[in-house]
């Protein structure tokens, strides 16, 4: 799992670089999701770091999971979001759903998209699961146009938004042996998921 692999590279950098060094985007990539041979989503796979001054007192923590675009017949489409939290330094190694999570742009939010929260299969995380309407398809424009997003989310107990910028053109991160982040940046993440969302838009019904 990818918090596990992520914790085991900190291990080794000193405590103010986890602190001050790495926060921002560690990985995104594209995934086609598949059901009996037949193409019916499109998931960006993501990683982040950042720097909890809201609910952590600027502790770092780890937030895995991705979103996925789904048709899985002519006339029903619909977006998933899943998220799980890791506190970096925390004595358990635990991963925590967010209380509530959404995405945003600069010109849509799924934030009052009516979305139904499931716990999801994999321990610690939550999916939100939601109509493509109208905030929804303007998101997903903004997606494939490669513009960055922002996962915003609550913790337990809280109402104050964490707002984690999402940079859709982070392909992988390097740790360096000074704690810094070394990114490397690319197109290809976007580019899949643009082509995916045309074969599966295409099972619409215009």
């Amino acid at each position: 799992m990818f918090v596990r692999f992520l914790l085991g590279m900190l291990a080794a950098v000193p405590a103010f670089a986890q602190q001050s060094g790495l926060a921002g985007t560690m990985e995104v990539e594209h995934q086609r999701q598949q059901s009996r041979g037949e193409l019916e989503g499109c998931s960006m796979v993501f990683r982040v770091a950042f720097n909890d001054n809201v609910y952590r007192k600027g502790q770092l923590v780890l937030v895995a999971g991705n979103f996925t675009f789904y048709v899985r017949d002519s006339t029903s489409a619909f977006l998933t979001l899943k998220a799980g939290l890791k506190d970096v330094g925390a004595a358990q190694d635990k991963v925590e759903a967010p209380a509530f999570a959404y995405l945003q742009s600069k010109k849509a939010t799924t934030a009052k998209t009516k979305a139904v929260a499931t716990d999801s299969d994999t321990p610690g995380f939550r999916m939100w699961v939601m109509p493509a309407d109208t905030s929804v398809s303007q998101l997903l424009a903004d997606v494939l146009e490669g513009e960055s997003v922002t996962l915003g989310m609550t913790r337990k107990g809280g109402s104050v938004d964490l707002l984690v910028p999402l940079d859709l053109m982070t392909a992988s991160t390097t740790i360096n042996p000074d704690g810094t982040a070394s990114r490397q940046r690319s197109r290809e993440a976007v580019e899949s998921f643009t082509d995916c969302f045309v074969e599966v838009a295409a099972k619409l019904k215009q």
